[in-house]
């Protein structure tokens, strides 16, 4: 038995290709079925976009998975037609990721040619997909979490699962991603301190309820640990084997247990372990003070980033954002005095908010001692409650998911103020935020090589639509 893990290569340079860290998981519960694995990633330079049918052909798998994000649409469907153009139609191919996880029965409309869906967490589900297309009498399809299929003219789903012990997963299979084929001079933007460098999470889940996140689809409402030893155990491996200098924690939400990072930061601080850590996802600001972030110092941290997302209490209440923004002037002081650099996102767009809001969240993020600020476009993302509740209102009719992007607003859920002039108040508040001597010049002095000026230009450019 065989199985080929598909990725696209990345719509556009913005997003610059990373090591897939989930699908590095599912690759290791895979592989301790005894089930043979091999991943097919266009953005690993391991393997080119010419190359991608003969090497299908050569592995002849017996099972394909894909990754699926709802941007990429045309991207997965164009590897889906390839990987059919070669296998056939006895093959099947299976869809995971957010968007199947967030639109498991929209997705058999958004892609042809695929046979299920996977909802949430795969580690369990794919080793029995794969058994039970194998032939294994002993395991049914409705025996596999998460899983949907066509039956009798209609679909079957089954429940997806997220199991309370994430140590059983294990490490994800680094050999089997080739994690020094990915551009690690651009990875996080253009903004590692020390290459190459590595994604990795220490938990799973988020408690919180914010109405514009998807989260609770991908990996559960319920926070999920791992134990501290084998965060520290996994760092140690990914430095000494693989020469990774920098990792980067991309939890839900690294800080919501405070005993947790408490007892990671004791770990660290006994291995003597030299590397340099990055917060590259929204740590939550209530829950910061001087002893959490002296222990995110002992664990080799050196920048945070941090989700305000509104200068505005009424937005951000409407969010359902745990932030009082009476409190976030003195936590990014905070920040600042423990040596950190900080980042913010920010979200422009947001349904109800007003210009007035908008240009509120402007000044809040020039105000701040920031050292980079990310104006999120914002996304009715599906799996969220803000999705839900537009599409209750009846305010979805021309939404496309395949435009979902952070980083361009293709539609507006301000009243009055059309798509086009929020992305031009957005452009003028990155202007505002960047073009200023003290920030540009900090942000300079950040980049390590001319790759990853490049990137950040071309970034730039995308941004500023001056190329698509």
């Amino acid at each position: 038995m065989k199985v080929s893990l598909l990725r696209p290569f990345p719509k556009n340079s913005v997003c610059s290709s990373v090591p897939p860290l989930g699908m590095g998981y599912i690759a290791t519960a895979l592989l301790r079925a005894e089930i043979e694995v091999e991943l097919l990633d266009l953005g690993n330079k391991y393997l080119q976009s010419k190359d991608f049918e003969a090497r299908l052909e050569q592995s002849r798998p017996d099972l394909v998975g894909i990754q699926v994000y709802s941007r990429e649409m045309e991207q997965n469907q164009q590897m889906i037609d390839r990987a059919r153009n070669v296998l056939g139609h006895d093959v099947p191919i299976v869809a995971g990721g957010p968007h199947p996880s967030t639109m498991p029965l929209e997705t058999f409309e958004h892609l042809r040619g695929i046979d299920y869906v996977i909802a949430g967490e795969g580690e369990r589900a794919m080793p029995l997909l794969a058994r039970h297309v194998a032939g294994d009498g002993a395991v049914d399809l409705a025996d596999v979490p998460g899983l949907v299929w066509r039956e009798n003219g209609g679909f079957r789903q089954n429940t997806p699962d997220f199991p309370e012990n994430i140590d059983a997963y294990g490490f994800p299979a680094w050999d089997v991603m080739r994690i020094d084929g990915y551009q690690t001079e651009v990875f996080g933007g253009g903004f590692t301190q020390r290459m190459p460098a590595m994604t990795m999470l220490t938990s799973r889940g988020c408690p919180y309820k914010c109405t514009f996140c998807c989260a609770k689809s991908l990996c559960g409402s319920k926070l999920r640990l791992r134990d501290p030893k084998l965060v520290l155990e996994e760092m140690t491996i990914l430095h000494q084997r693989y020469g990774i200098n920098e990792i980067k924690i991309i939890d839900d939400n690294v800080n919501a247990d405070r005993q947790h990072i408490l007892a990671i930061a004791e770990e660290f601080k006994r291995s003597a372990l030299d590397v340099s850590v990055s917060f590259a996802c929204g740590l939550h600001l209530h829950t910061l003070d001087d002893e959490m972030l002296d222990a995110l110092k002992q664990m080799g941290g050196y920048e945070l980033m941090v989700a305000i997302e509104s200068g505005s209490q009424r937005v951000l209440d409407m969010m359902k954002k745990k932030v009082r923004l009476d409190q976030v002037p003195q936590k990014i002081e905070m920040i600042k005095r423990h040596g950190f650099r900080a980042i913010s996102f920010f979200i422009i767009g947001f349904p109800g908010e007003t210009r007035q809001e908008i240009e509120q969240t402007v000044k809040l993020a020039l105000s701040l001692p920031l050292d980079r600020a990310h104006f999120n476009c914002f996304s009715p993302l599906p799996g969220s409650q803000i999705y839900d509740d537009l599409k209750a209102a009846g305010r979805l009719g021309e939404f496309d998911i395949r435009n979902i992007h952070f980083e361009t607003i293709n539609y507006s859920f301000v009243e009055g103020l059309s798509a086009q002039q929020l992305d031009r108040i957005r452009q003028r508040a990155l202007l505002r935020f960047y073009l200023r001597p003290r920030t540009f010049f900090g942000l300079w002095r950040t980049f390590r090589n001319w790759s990853s000026v490049k990137f950040l230009l071309r970034k730039a450019m995308e941004y500023f639509r001056i190329v698509k």
